[in-house]
């Protein structure tokens, strides 16, 4: 349960940082949103999940091995580089809640995406944290963003269209789209 409540948690945390106006706020918000998804660290071995369909599988969350070198990359990255992203901006005006929001958002989502036990589960944070990047770049890109934007979800894009491809097949294949129950590990 306290897997779940973390998760709106953090979420909840993301959505009041788009509304943060002030530099100090936005980022201490945006901090702690991502942070408070450091419980993981201490939770070696859980796994939850709720059943959502027969052809689905279950949702849920899991560390292990696999996954753990790459939550601590993803924790100790997004938390520095917010950190050390005002000299990015520095004499450029910008909306420090939108930046941080968007910033958030990408890496909540991209520490769930690392904790999925579903390939369903994986594709949607995923396609989050591209959609939120995508905004990123467009918004406090330097030279040609738009272009740059544009490039970036079209390619992004194309790759989840083949990773969608690969979940279809491996579901047809497999009956059941969970990461570690056609493995047999959970």
């Amino acid at each position: 349960m306290i897997p779940y409540i973390i998760f709106i948690l953090s979420l909840i945390l993301v959505l009041i940082t788009f509304l943060m106006k002030k530099k100090l706020y936005a980022i201490s918000l945006s901090i702690i949103a991502i942070t408070i998804n450091s419980y993981f660290l201490l939770k070696s071995g859980l796994f939850t999940n709720f059943f959502v369909g027969t052809r689905i599988g279950s949702f849920g969350f899991t560390v292990n091995s696999l996954n753990y070198p790459f939550l601590i990359t993803i924790l100790i990255v997004s938390i520095l580089t917010l950190i050390f992203s005002s000299k990015y901006f520095e004499g450029r005006k910008i909306n420090w809640g939108l930046f941080s929001g968007f910033f958030s958002l990408s890496s909540v989502t991209l520490i769930y995406t690392v904790l999925s036990t579903n390939l369903l589960e994986l594709l949607i944070f995923l396609e989050v944290s591209i959609i939120s990047v995508f905004f990123l770049i467009l918004l406090y890109g330097k030279e040609d963003k738009e272009r740059a934007s544009s490039m970036f979800i079209l390619w992004s894009q194309i790759g989840m269209s083949l990773l969608l491809a690969s979940i279809i097949l491996i579901g047809i294949g497999l009956t059941t789209k969970d990461i570690y129950k056609t493995y047999g590990i959970f």
